[in-house]
């Protein structure tokens, strides 16, 4: 008897630890955010974020003109933005999927993936870029990505309202007669 119910304690936990947790689900979102359309957008914001963050630090560790180099740890950057760049494919792909009858609503997911790529990619100060040349576009990074955030979440509310299911209706399909 206790080696029946050791082996279903055991069974149990390997069950509990094979199943992904509902955070992990969508990668990095946390158990809040419900679709990988959501879990998308907020990590666009986030990793540009973070990723930003990164280059601040190195900034202010190395001086701006020095920040970028090798010798100087600029890789934390390019790490920052490979490792990003690999999470957000799964919400990517998932948010996608979710729209895969509405061309209107993947059409502006793709568009925001690309710009955030574009942008993410350009955190590197080029070596003729002042400082203050640099936070100008930095910041407008930003304030792009979020301007092209608004876009994606109309053309995926207004994919949700199109594709709404109609109420059911009481009818067997047949026509009464009179």
């Amino acid at each position: 008897m206790s080696r029946l119910f050791s082996a279903s304690i055991v069974l149990a936990s390997l069950l509990l630890a094979a199943t992904p947790a509902r955070a992990e689900k969508f990668g990095f979102c946390e158990d809040e955010v419900k679709s990988a359309t959501q879990c998308f957008l907020v990590m666009t914001q986030e990793t540009y974020r973070k990723c930003r963050i990164v280059q601040t630090m190195m900034i202010i560790e190395y001086g701006f003109p020095e920040s970028y180099l090798p010798d100087n740890n600029g890789e934390k950057l390019n790490f920052c933005i490979d490792k990003h760049r690999r999470g957000i494919q799964l919400p990517y792909q998932a948010a996608l999927k979710e729209f895969s009858r509405r061309k209107e609503a993947q059409e502006a997911l793709r568009a925001l993936h690309q710009s955030w790529l574009a942008r993410i990619e350009g955190l590197a100060p080029a070596i003729v870029e002042t400082k203050e040349a640099y936070e100008t576009r930095v910041n407008e990074g930003s304030d792009e990505l979020l301007a092209k955030i608004e876009p994606v979440r109309a053309a995926v509310t207004a994919a949700d309202a199109a594709g709404q299911k109609p109420a059911r209706s009481t009818a067997t399909g047949k026509r009464k007669r009179k």
